[in-house]
Order: C-alpha cells, then sequence, then structure tokens
C-alpha cells in the first residue's frame, strides 16, 4: 500500500467528489508555454507584481472564449482572473453582502458557498431542489411575501451535489424574478464544458439584459485541480470593487501562468483538450453506471446525469453512507460519507445519498473501487 507524506498508508482507491483526471490534462503543452515566456524578453515583467485584475492577455483570450462557447457578450473590462471558483464566489459576497442581508441558497447545496456567506453575516433561506433544479415557485412565493433577497446563488449548470440542470422555463422566470425584484443572482458554473445527453443550455449571464448576474467559473474541473485560475464576470463597476479587495487578500495570480494558459485558449489547445476530455469522460460515465448498476444495484439508486463530472445516488434507507464510508476505508476505498449536502436547520438530515465522481479514475480502477465498495455493502446484508 502507498504511504503518503505524512506517513499514513493511502487509499488503494479513492472516488472523489466530481474531479477530472489530471493525467490527461494538457500540461505538456501548458510548461511548453511557460517555459517559453519565461525565458522571453517580458520574463523580467512577468516576474514583477502586475494587474490585480489579472493578466490583460487572459482576460482578453477568455472572453473571446466565453462568448463563443457561452453565448455571452462580454470584455475583458468585465472579467477579473481568480484562483478558482471559490475566491470567485467570496469576492463576489465581499461585494454585495453585508451582516443581515437576505441569501437564497439551494438545498441540498456546495457547502463552501454557505460558509462564505455565513461568515460575512448573511441570512440563509434555503430553496429546494427537485428533478428540474431549484424551486423557482419558492423563490416567487418569499419575494410576494416581501422577504425579498439581496443574493440567490445558484448552480444552474450540473447542480452541485445532485447534477440536476435548471429546466429552460425556470430560467427564465428567476431572470424575471431578478429583473422585478432587483436581486442580483451570483451563477456558479463550474463545469459547463460536459455535458452528454445533448446541447447544454447556455449561461443565465448569456441572457442577463439587465446587470442581475454575476457569472463565475474555473479551469479546476477542465484541466485540474491544482491549475488555480477562475474568473468572475460581471459589470465593470462590480469587477473593479472585487479586484481592490482581491488586492488586499491576495494582491494578483501568477502572471506567467496566466499568460501561458491565455496562449492555450489563443491556439485552440483548450477547446482540443475540452473535446478529448468530453469523449473520455463521456465513456468513463457509461462504464461507471453499468458497474454501479450491475454490482452495487441492491444496494443503491440512481439516474444517470446529463452532464457533469459526478453521479448522485441513493443508499437504501436503512444503509448508513456514513457507515459505509468508514468499512470501506478500512478495506482501502476513500468514499463519500454522505455530509455537507443537507443544510437546513431543526431538519433531520437524510444519511444516505453520496456524490461519486467517475472522471479521475479509469475504467479498470473504477472497477477495483467498485468491488471494494462492495465488499463494504455486503455487510449490511439485504432485506
Amino acid at each position: 500500500m502507498e504511504i503518503n507524506a505524512a506517513g499514513i498508508p493511502a487509499p488503494l482507491y479513492r472516488i472523489d467528489d466530481g474531479f477530472p483526471d489530471p493525467r490527461i490534462a494538457p500540461i505538456e503543452e501548458l510548461i511548453r508555454e511557460y517555459r517559453r515566456y519565461g525565458k522571453s524578453h517580458l520574463a523580467n515583467h512577468l516576474m514583477m507584481y502586475g494587474p490585480e485584475h489579472g493578466s490583460y492577455h487572459l482576460r482578453v483570450e477568455l472572453a473571446n472564449f466565453l462568448n463563443r462557447t457561452r453565448g455571452m457578450q462580454v470584455s475583458e473590462k468585465e472579467i477579473l482572473i481568480t484562483k478558482g471558483t471559490q475566491m470567485a464566489i467570496y469576492l463576489t459576497a465581499q461585494v454585495l453582502i453585508r451582516p443581515g442581508d437576505s441569501v437564497f441558497v439551494p438545498d441540498p447545496g456546495y457547502h463552501a458557498a454557505n460558509q462564505v456567506f455565513n461568515l460575512l453575516g448573511a441570512h440563509l433561506t434555503f430553496i429546494p431542489v427537485d428533478k428540474d433544479g431549484m424551486d423557482i415557485d419558492r423563490i416567487e412565493q418569499l419575494c410576494l411575501t416581501k422577504q425579498t433577497p439581496k443574493l440567490v446563488y445558484i448552480i444552474p449548470h450540473h447542480h452541485r451535489p445532485t447534477t440536476v440542470t435548471l429546466c429552460a422555463e425556470r430560467r427564465m422566470r428567476l431572470m424575471n424574478l431578478a429583473h422585478k425584484y432587483r436581486f442580483a443572482v451570483l451563477e456558479d458554473d463550474y463545469d459547463f464544458d460536459y455535458h452528454f445527453s445533448s446541447n447544454p443550455l447556455l449561461p443565465l449571464a448569456s441572457l442577463d439584459s439587465g446587470s442581475h448576474i454575476i457569472y463565475v467559473g474555473s479551469f479546476c474541473k477542465s484541466i485540474a485541480p491544482g491549475i488555480r485560475i477562475g474568473f468572475m464576470v460581471a459589470p465593470e463597476v462590480v469587477i473593479n470593487e472585487a479586484a481592490a479587495i482581491r488586492k488586499l487578500i491576495d494582491r494578483q495570480g501568477e502572471q506567467l501562468l496566466e499568460e501561458s494558459l491565455a496562449e492555450l485558449l489563443r491556439t485552440g489547445d483548450i477547446s482540443r483538450h475540452l473535446k478529448k476530455s468530453h469523449k473520455l469522460y463521456e465513456q468513463r460515465l457509461e462504464n461507471s453506471c453499468r458497474l454501479l448498476q450491475e454490482q452495487l444495484g441492491p444496494y443503491l439508486t440512481f439516474e444517470r446525469p446529463n452532464g457533469g463530472l459526478a453521479i448522485w445516488a441513493k443508499y437504501r434507507k436503512d444503509i448508513s453512507a456514513k457507515a459505509v464510508a468508514r468499512k470501506a476505508s478500512k478495506l482501502g476505498l476513500k468514499i463519500s460519507d454522505g455530509s455537507n449536502y443537507f443544510f437546513q436547520p431543526n431538519i433531520i438530515q437524510p444519511d444516505n445519498f453520496i456524490r461519486i465522481g467517475y472522471c479521475s479514475l479509469d475504467e479498470t480502477e473504477m472497477a477495483g473501487a467498485i468491488d471494494v465498495w462492495k465488499q463494504a455493502l455486503v455487510t449490511f446484508g439485504l432485506k
């Protein structure tokens, strides 16, 4: 068994939350550009302090990329480069939220975003999520009773954790409500690039005519989590406020990395990587769904997601996700324990839902992981 840096045996297998496979990332191309910029006449300039908004070159190329792939109409002045989506969420909240402000969040939802809103003293209202996404009826009911939010946080594309996509009718209704009641919408589009069943719905931001949407995303899911480049798209005045805050906590990003990524966007290397990984991940999704059905069908249920990097599954009622995770860990498998999905206070939260990342394991690895998982589940028996 492999030993990690802390001297503790590492698990044989790890089924993550929904990460890409870094082994197929375009690292050689990125290193090529990094080395080229590092040896160019720009090296000294790029090794010094730069703009807190991020590389101008990257913002221009990213604007072109977003406009081409997501139907948006933005310029580099409306983009702030961040270290991942999480920083973009934090900066958005810092600009918009004051203690006591109302923020509507999905439930189940994304724990790290809720933590940011709580840190800033927001009052969270939990909005249910069903097969068509966040419940817009509930949002409208609250607005009608004068409980209008300052901000609605939403993951309309491959919602985390459930993987569902907000349907077109609800998208239009949410946009209309934002315009009518003048609240902001924070659109987290962390893995837009991987949709398999049909053409992906365009972001809410592509429909925004009233400057109500702040759009955040990153390359952490399309390339690798360690490539900490994300982005925030918003009206220029909001971007400038966020950049001023970013300068206080992180000063700027790494210019050499940002310039290198900009070049990969310009040359089409990123688009080629996305095309290649899209095909591979779709194959891994089919393989994972087949193995789950064949090997674990008696123990859990799931629906094949239309896209994204994970599968949302539910154990039988008498099976605890935490108990399975503990047993699996002893057998060499690291898997979700079902925590940090549901958040409504004073309500007993389900303990039998899990999120299954399928992209970072190849077919042989996934088969091995599910075999260990099955060994852990067998101990619970069948009723």
